[in-house]
């Protein structure tokens, strides 16, 4: 998972395609909210299993993440 404020960037960067005024800090601010609501919820709260795979993607792109991913599955054949 890549970092809060990338994420945000990421994400406030998609949303200007169709609404220029969007705020970067609004949409940050809103994925802080979304993130801790979803960590902290009592049903099912997000959270990393024990044996799970975490690929930071902040500075790769989806075809180095994905690979990443693959080659990690491959490994664990079976």
């Amino acid at each position: 998972m890549a970092d809060l404020e990338i994420r945000a960037k990421r994400r406030w960067k998609e949303l200007l395609q169709s609404d220029p005024t969007v705020i970067y800090c609004e949409v940050l601010e809103e994925m802080r909210s979304r993130d801790e609501r979803d960590t902290n919820r009592k049903d099912a709260p997000l959270a990393v299993t024990s044996g799970a795979l975490v690929i930071d993607t902040s500075n790769k792109s989806i075809d180095v993440s994905f690979n990443e991913a693959k080659n990690w599955i491959l490994s664990r054949r079976f």
